[in-house]
């Protein structure tokens, strides 16, 4: 992968919800409580912690798209957000993407066009076999505004 590019894996769990209306977050963790409505991964292979310094770096603009794109077997699922300024990647165990503008440790992106709720149905039915085949493709590009005067 390149700077403006990560890539990781992660597991289906029996209880995924994904109806969570303002966030979806892949985790490390193996576990998974009915609470866990954002949650529409297991077992990831990365967290926000383990992303490339460059990759970091490009995404703390507020200028930046992001451009989500889960697999699970052959079925996609695209999101649109927002990079900022303001964001840690610091955490070790989660990856969050948000409808809002809130920034923690734990934020992705900011700003997304969608959120856990509106996964397809189908989709999430696939995120609840362990089996699935499931990946997460991040890329970056960046919005230059041009000042016309």
């Amino acid at each position: 992968m390149n700077d403006t590019n990560e890539y990781l894996i992660f597991s289906g769990h029996s209880l995924i919800r994904s109806s969570h209306k303002t966030t979806l977050e892949v985790t490390k963790e193996s576990n998974l409580t009915k609470q866990g409505t954002c949650i529409i991964g297991v077992n990831a292979s990365k967290s926000c912690e383990d992303l490339n310094p460059e990759f970091k770096k490009k995404i703390s603009n507020g200028q930046t798209r992001v451009i989500i794109t889960i697999n699970v077997n052959d079925e996609k699922f695209t999101i649109v957000a927002r990079g900022h300024p303001s964001l840690k990647l610091t955490d070790p165990e989660d990856i969050v993407i948000r409808k809002s503008s809130f920034v923690c440790d734990r934020t992705l992106a900011i700003h997304a066009n969608k959120a856990a709720s509106d996964v397809p149905k189908h989709i999430v039915n696939l995120l609840k076999d362990t089996n699935s085949r499931c990946s997460m493709e991040i890329k970056l590009k960046t919005v230059i505004s041009e000042i016309f005067s």
